[in-house]
């Protein structure tokens, strides 16, 4: 599982199965968009990428995960109990 936090400054976490990933450099705010956010696609193939692999549940959460909250979601993720 991996899970990105990203405070709104500069700092992005990177998580791996819950375990805290080492991370260099900084993360720059993106910028804000009125497109959709689609997953998977690209320019290649007529506007379409190849994504060749799973994608479950993936999740855009309105506020920062703590370290905490990320270690509950994937303990109960993988034990066959979504959260929240």
């Amino acid at each position: 599982m991996v899970t990105i936090t990203y405070d709104g400054t500069n700092n992005l976490l990177i998580y791996l199965n819950a375990a805290l990933q080492a991370t260099t450099n900084t993360f720059a705010s993106p910028v804000s968009s009125t497109t959709y956010l689609i997953f998977g696609l690209g320019t290649a193939n007529n506007g379409y990428s190849d994504l060749d692999g799973d994608m479950w549940l993936p999740q855009i959460w309105s506020t920062n995960l703590w370290p905490a909250d990320v270690a509950n979601l994937y303990f109960n993720q993988t034990h066959g109990s979504p959260w929240p």
